[in-house]
């Protein structure tokens, strides 16, 4: 068992830190007692005052809780290859296509309402996008002439990315261009949520303080989502050598919460007031998310659904 002695053994600088400050001290603990000393074997032997410092200040804002949960669910889960026998094909509702003028009537309706919100995940930090951008060339029938002329900057988040190939509007241009247009064309303008991370908030907000139409600044609103410590193999958390821990967002499954938590509540209070019932979510880098299609909407709407989602059918099974 770890105890707060062996974390002062193998980090010396401890004792000193937390014998003269509680707060610290009794962090250290919730450490230990939630089962994460092994943070200091592995990560941190031997740290400075500033790194160690640095990492109690880090795990004071961290949902034991939750994370000793996480980690229980990662040791209970077993890897199993999935066959094509083992998944249930999607059955088709022919409705969709029965109905598609009444839907698409229905959907403007829901628009001019004001029911509608576009909620955009932009928080990936464009790691693996970087490394196929040479593809585009082979990709596109028509040469991106402002990727050839300007270039995309490493780090760079993909919403950024000039994907329309002759004017080179960028992935979030062209979602707020068309949001922009539907909106125009039902009477109500409908807000577009960007959630984005630390990788990516700075950029983004950048990028959406450039040439977006006319779109009213108001109705553009980034929130940044709930970052969370990652755990290696071993379930361990992984500190830098500045004592700063590996965190990662917490993505899609984690945007209610984000979305409850933006600007203290307040985000999600104004987003009833303006008599927002539904949102239509979708990441940045999909050039066809079309937020605002009003077939989907109406489809969505005369069902009473909880929950629609689109998909593309594939050509074949395997694809």
């Amino acid at each position: 068992m770890f105890t707060l002695e062996r974390a002062y053994e193998i980090c010396p600088a401890l004792r000193p830190l937390c014998e003269f400050d509680t707060k610290r001290c009794e962090q250290l603990r919730r450490v230990i007692d939630h089962g994460f000393g092994g943070v200091f074997e592995r990560y941190l032997p031997g740290a400075g005052a500033e790194a160690l410092g640095r990492f109690l200040d880090e795990c004071s804002k961290l949902e034991f809780g939750r994370i000793v949960r996480h980690r229980e669910a990662l040791k209970r889960h077993e890897e199993r290859k999935l066959n094509l026998a083992d998944v249930e094909p999607m059955r088709r509702d022919v409705t969709q296509f029965d109905n598609n003028f009444a839907d698409a009537e229905l959907g403007w309706k829901a628009l001019r309402d004001g029911r509608f919100a576009a909620v955009v995940f932009a928080g990936g930090a464009a790691t693996r996008f970087q490394k196929e951008i040479s593809l585009l060339d082979e990709a596109l029938p028509i040469k991106n002439e402002t990727l050839a002329r300007e270039g995309f900057a490493y780090g760079d988040p993909k919403g950024c990315f000039p994907i329309s190939p002759v004017v080179g509007m960028s992935f979030i241009q062209m979602i707020v261009a068309e949001v922009l247009e539907r909106s125009v064309r039902a009477g109500r303008l409908a807000p577009v949520l960007f959630m984005v991370s630390d990788v990516t908030d700075e950029r983004t907000a950048e990028n959406l303080s450039g040439e977006m139409y006319g779109f009213p600044r108001w109705a553009l609103i980034p929130f940044i989502q709930s970052m969370f410590p990652r755990l290696d193999t071993d379930g361990e958390l992984i500190a830098n050598l500045d004592g700063s821990l590996l965190l990662t967002g917490s993505g899609r499954g984690g945007f209610y919460a984000a979305l409850e938590a933006a600007e203290d509540g307040q985000l999600l209070d104004r987003l009833r007031k303006w008599g927002l019932t539904d949102i239509v979510m979708g990441n940045v880098d999909n050039a066809l998310l079309s937020p605002l299609h009003a077939g989907r909407a109406g489809f969505h709407t005369r069902n009473k659904a909880g929950l629609t989602i689109s998909v593309t059918e594939r050509v074949a099974a395997n694809e």
